[in-house]
């Protein structure tokens, strides 16, 4: 009982803001204060508009143009009578005008391929941002956790230096009054010294963490709500589900996959380079004039209209279609070959995050059992010590035991839960709803 009021004073000694916030409410603050999250989203925003670029070179477009001109002109041709009068020997004036025209698309294999490869490239844009969003969740988990883990660590060095305070008035206390010797108390000032030291390490290391914490989620002054000991259980499904499930759904995978397509799409484009051009194009203009010019030349006002067929088919190129037809073909071979190499890194890392949860899971277990054998230990140990049969010494030995025993097992709680959430991020399922379970 002695020992466990100890442990509550230190817990409640350790200076830092009043005030929490659960995992859910630090990832929503992140979401709305981190820069780096904000840049990855405006990314994700430009990305978005490739598509509709690809779509747009396939639709009619229409533009406008006008021109103004002043003019002079001098003839010193001799003309028939006729016409004489309607030419002049010096004259200047204003030429003006406006012309419209649209154009249409009617067969551009080229534009079609290149339309698919920014469609492809949008939607890595998209996966890109998912990926971001996941990695944002498993940053604020580690930031939340390493703050709960400093805490726990200074308040285990606090509860101990307290504990072997006690322990060295006693000794003191025995000493002078000749019941012990003077190595007891040596020994647990010795002690006592060396928690003193870890206690100002373990105070700079929460200050560090902290600032980290506050950094990303921009919540200055709330410290991460501490976590129930919930029981640690291994994966919900075998390792060979995992596998699957992370062979559609891994984001590195599926990446991958889109710049096969746009290599794919290169390599069609490439080819269809030297076919012919057909645009519908439909034109409309006019134009004024207003001086003395020749009416031959300008007249004060003329407009015309055309609707035909363009066409355009490139004839020879020097070598440069063929040979960039060629490059495509082996950057569409490279992405091919990158593309396997994720898949067999991802099945990897599949394998490893599912031992990870797995053997912490066990790693939990095991110390969660260590902790009541040291407890008993020390009971024993202190039992001993009043007796005569053990020294002060190895009761110091058997408390440090059961403090680094707690230490451990709260360090391996926050590794299972990270390793969780990492397993979820290697198939691509991480999402925010993961994190109302952890609490």
């Amino acid at each position: 009982m002695r020992r466990k009021l100890i442990v509550v004073t230190a817990l409640l000694s350790i200076a830092g803001p009043a005030q929490a916030i659960d995992l859910k409410e630090s990832f929503e603050s992140a979401l709305a204060n981190d820069a780096e999250f904000a840049a990855d989203a405006s990314a994700a925003e430009a990305g978005r508009e490739l598509a509709v670029q690809g779509r747009a070179a396939l639709l009619p477009r229409v533009s406008v143009s006008g021109q103004y001109n002043r003019v002079g002109s001098k003839t010193t041709v001799d003309l028939p009578p006729e016409i004489a009068d309607l030419v002049s020997d010096d004259a200047s004036g204003d030429v003006y005008g406006y012309g419209i025209q649209l154009s249409q698309p009617l067969y551009r294999a080229d534009l079609r391929s290149n339309g698919r490869n920014l469609a492809a490239q949008a939607g890595i844009s998209e996966l890109a941002f998912r990926a971001a969003r996941q990695n944002l969740i498993l940053r604020v988990a580690q930031a939340y956790f390493n703050v709960l883990s400093a805490q726990d660590s200074l308040a285990f060095t606090r509860a101990q230096k307290a504990s072997v305070a006690e322990q060295l008035a006693g000794a003191q206390a025995r000493f002078d009054s000749g019941r012990a010797r003077v190595t007891d108390v040596v020994e647990a000032q010795a002690g006592f010294d060396a928690l003193v030291a870890q206690e100002i390490a373990a105070e700079n290391e929460l200050a560090v963490v902290r600032a980290r914490f506050f950094a990303l989620t921009g919540r200055e002054g709330e410290d991460p709500e501490p976590l129930t000991a919930a029981t640690a259980a291994g994966p919900t499904e075998g390792l060979d589900a995992w596998l699957t499930r992370v062979s559609t759904g891994s984001i590195e995978v599926r990446v991958r996959a889109l710049e096969v397509e746009i290599a794919e799409a290169e390599v069609r484009r490439h080819r269809l380079a030297g076919r012919p051009q057909l645009d519908l194009v439909a034109k409309y203009q006019e134009q004024f004039q207003d001086g003395e010019l020749s009416q031959l030349a300008y007249p004060e006002r003329s407009e015309g209209s055309s609707v035909g067929v363009q066409f355009n088919m490139p004839v020879f190129a020097s070598g440069a279609l063929r040979s960039r037809h060629r490059q495509a073909v082996a950057e569409y071979r490279q992405a091919v070959q990158l593309l396997e190499a994720t898949r067999r890194d991802v099945s990897v890392s599949t394998r490893q995050a599912h031992a990870d949860v797995t053997a912490g899971a066990l790693r939990v277990a095991a110390l969660e059992q260590s902790l009541k054998s040291a407890e008993i230990s020390l009971e024993a140990g202190e039992l001993g010590q009043e007796v005569g049969t053990r020294t002060n010494l190895d009761v110091l030995t058997l408390r440090q035991q059961v403090f680094d025993a707690r230490r451990d097992l709260a360090d391996a709680r926050y590794g299972y839960l990270l390793a969780r959430l990492n397993l979820s991020a290697v198939a691509g399922e991480l999402k925010e709803s993961e994190l109302e379970s952890i609490h």
